[in-house]
C-alpha cells in the first residue's frame, strides 16, 4: 500500500523576484539577476551542493563566494580550488581545509580525468567520514551534456549538482549596464562620477 514517486534530481526551484539590487558583488535590477538573487537566497539558507554554471564572466566564482558570506558557514573557512590547474592530491587537501565550511570546485566541466577521479575519491571519503563541508562548483558549460559526453564522471554530477544555477549573460540583462559601470568606477576610486 506504499505509492513512490521518482522525481528526476534536478526539479528547477520556484522561482522568485527578489527586490534585492545586489547579492555580493553581483548587481542588477533587470528580472533575469532579480530571479537570480531571489534562487541565491534560498541556497546560501539551505546546505545543499549547488553546482553554478554559465559562460565566461558571469560571475560563477562571485556567487560562490556570496552564497558563503550569506550562509550560516560564514564564519567558516572558504577554500576555492581551481580544478583544471589542480594536482590530484589537492581536492582532498582541500576538503579538509574547508571542515566547517564550504569547498568551491572551480571550472568542474574541465577537471582532467584524473583530478575527476581523485575529487570522486575525496567526495566519497566525505561521506563516509561525514566531514562537515558545504560544496559548491562552478562550470562554463552545461554540466549534463558534459556527463553524457563523456567529459564529466557521473557520480561527480550527483554529488555536486543537488542545484543547479544557471548564470544569466550580460546580453540577456542590458538594463543592468549602468549599474554595472557605476559599481566598477565606485570601486576604481570613481564614485563621484555619474
Amino acid at each position: 500500500r506504499t505509492c513512490l514517486e521518482l522525481l528526476p534530481a534536478d526539479v528547477p526551484l520556484l522561482e522568485v523576484l527578489s527586490e534585492r539590487q545586489r547579492f555580493g558583488k553581483l548587481v542588477g535590477v533587470s528580472p533575469a539577476m532579480r530571479r537570480l538573487f531571489g534562487l541565491l537566497d534560498k541556497v546560501a539558507a539551505s546546505d545543499a551542493p549547488v553546482l553554478l554554471h554559465g559562460e565566461a564572466g558571469t560571475g560563477k566564482s562571485e556567487a560562490a563566494r556570496a552564497i558563503h558570506v550569506e550562509s550560516p558557514r560564514a564564519s567558516g573557512p572558504l577554500v576555492a580550488v581551481d580544478l583544471v590547474h589542480a594536482r590530484p592530491e589537492e581536492p582532498s587537501a582541500a576538503l579538509d581545509a574547508a571542515i566547517g565550511g564550504t569547498l568551491v570546485l572551480e571550472r568542474l566541466d574541465d577537471a582532467p580525468f584524473a583530478t575527476q577521479d581523485a575529487l570522486s575519491a575525496a567526495l566519497d571519503r566525505r561521506e563516509r567520514e561525514q566531514l562537515d563541508v558545504r560544496l559548491l562548483a562552478t562550470g562554463r558549460g552545461d554540466p549534463r551534456s558534459a556527463v553524457e559526453a563523456g567529459r564529466l564522471r557521473r557520480d561527480l554530477w550527483f554529488h555536486l549538482a543537488s542545484v543547479r544555477v544557471e548564470m544569466p549573460p550580460l546580453r540577456e540583462r542590458g538594463e543592468d549596464l549602468p549599474l554595472l559601470v557605476h559599481d566598477i568606477l565606485h570601486e576604481l576610486g570613481y564614485g563621484g562620477v555619474r
